[in-house]
């Protein structure tokens, strides 16, 4: 019974014994101990003892190997829990990452093309919709937002040119009707103050021939007095010392030439203000240009000749073979003022701004004629003004024909009169007025016309 319970202890204690193992050693050691029973005791109990021994130390060696058994299994327990733990770990990021991958790529995708749509201002950029869900829903609601902003957008670009070719036509007919109304005035003005002066000039400039003619007659009686009276009284020699007789006889005559010629030059003035009034001539009609041009070089004579301050402005002429041209002749000879006043005032700064008392080169402006063709066989004028000033700078050339736009000092120019002569050359003419610089300095301005003008031309001009 002692020997059936230690067996039974050791089985629990060591559970890794198999029950058929237990039970032959229960057998063996009842055999065993009726063996005892039988033999010598002693003898019988050293064995027993010895193979109970043996059997400890087996228990002992089955309870190591299967500690450390349990010890392994241990450790592949944790092992696999781990390693569960990091699988688990893996596969949620992984699923996370695709989550995350489906739901924000969409939204990212969005997200840029706002982005650049608003750097760009380019509102024709369209979200891809790979989706039927939320995500889907978002980018075709971004869709109708961008194509409403285009629209928007475009609206208003359409608006805001409307409004601005509204006002650009509001201030070039202000522009029009201002100067139209000043050159009006400013005709009616010449032409009155050109009739006023013509009346008394016209009378003195009749007269003169009379004058001359009684004066030669007085001379001839009062030499043919001499003649027969070589020895007057004594007062009358002393009257022709006093007013020196002699002298006034030969001076008499030129004097009455100078009046002639002043008055003829008094006649031609007032010819070309009326010229360039052109207040009878308010029509299209054939005209000489050389003639327009003449009467202006006349009227700005003044300007032209030497000054206390500078020299004097040199004009060439080079005139080609021009028939008559068919223009507004008043609006032509405006364009030709202001041109020819701009070369004017160049040069004089120039002149004025110039380190050295005298220029390397004289003063100088160009006017050239000629008639070209174009490619339908039509007769254009081309009519250059330059000069051999500053110029224009670079920068500012393309402002040139601006309204309102002047390279004079404060007060010393409207910056109207470039931009009205751009709109009578291109508006009332059909032709074109350009820029253009001389590489060695200065500018030049060239004016293209129809020695005939179209029919539609003629219509523009006179609507």
């Amino acid at each position: 019974a002692t020997l059936s319970g230690f067996t039974s202890s050791s089985n629990h204690f060591c559970p890794s014994i198999s029950d058929r193992t237990a039970t032959a050693t229960r057998a063996e050691l009842r055999a065993e101990l009726r063996q005892l029973l039988e033999t010598s005791f002693i003898e019988q109990i050293d064995t027993f003892l010895e193979r109970m021994s043996r059997l400890s130390r087996a228990t002992d060696e089955e309870f190591t190997a299967a500690r450390q058994l349990s010890q392994v299994a241990s450790q592949r327990q944790r092992q696999i829990v781990w390693l569960s733990l990091l699988l688990s770990g893996g596969v949620g990021l992984v699923l996370t990452m695709l989550v995350s991958e489906i739901l924000t790529r969409p939204l990212s995708e969005i997200a840029e093309i706002a982005e650049q749509s608003i750097q760009h201002e380019d509102f024709d950029l369209q979200a891809p919709i790979k989706t039927g869900d939320e995500t889907g829903n978002l980018a075709r609601a971004f869709n109708a937002y961008m194509t409403f902003t285009r629209n928007l957008l475009r609206d208003r670009a359409t608006t805001n040119a409307s409004l601005s070719e509204a006002l650009e036509q509001l201030q070039s007919t202000q522009t029009q009707v201002i100067q139209s109304e000043k050159m009006s005035s400013l005709g009616q003005m010449v032409a009155g103050i050109a009739h006023e002066i013509n009346n008394p000039v016209s009378f003195i400039h009749g007269n003169v021939a009379h004058l001359q003619e009684y004066t030669e007659g007085l001379l001839e009686l009062l030499a043919l007095y001499q003649e027969l009276y070589p020895e007057p009284d004594l007062r009358i020699a002393d009257k022709q010392d006093e007013i020196d007789l002699d002298f006034v006889t030969e001076d008499l005559p030129k004097t009455l030439a100078s009046i002639g010629v002043g008055s003829s030059r008094i006649r031609e003035i007032v010819l070309s203000l009326r010229n360039f009034s052109r207040i009878d001539e308010a029509e299209l009609k054939p005209v000489d240009i050389h003639e327009g041009i003449e009467n202006t070089l006349l009227i700005l004579n003044h300007r032209l000749k030497p000054q206390p301050e500078r020299a004097e402005i040199e004009v060439v002429r080079q005139y080609g073979s021009v028939p008559p041209v068919e223009c507004f002749a008043g609006l032509l000879n405006q364009v030709l003022m202001n041109v020819i006043s701009n070369a004017i005032d160049a040069l004089e700064k120039d002149m004025q701004c110039s380190t050295s008392p005298q220029r390397p080169d004289p003063a100088r402006i160009e006017i050239h004629t000629s008639v070209a063709c174009d490619r339908q066989g039509g007769d254009w004028l081309r009519l250059s003004v330059s000069d051999n000033g500053p110029g224009v700078p670079v920068e500012l050339q393309p402002r040139i024909f601006d309204p309102f736009f002047t390279t004079k000092d404060i007060g010393k120019g409207t910056g109207m009169g470039m931009s009205i002569s751009y709109q009578i050359v291109t508006e009332r003419h059909g032709g074109t007025l350009e820029y253009a610089a001389s590489p060695e300095g200065g500018a030049e301005f060239i004016i293209h016309i129809p020695v005939c003008q179209k029919s539609r031309v003629v219509e523009i001009a006179v609507s």
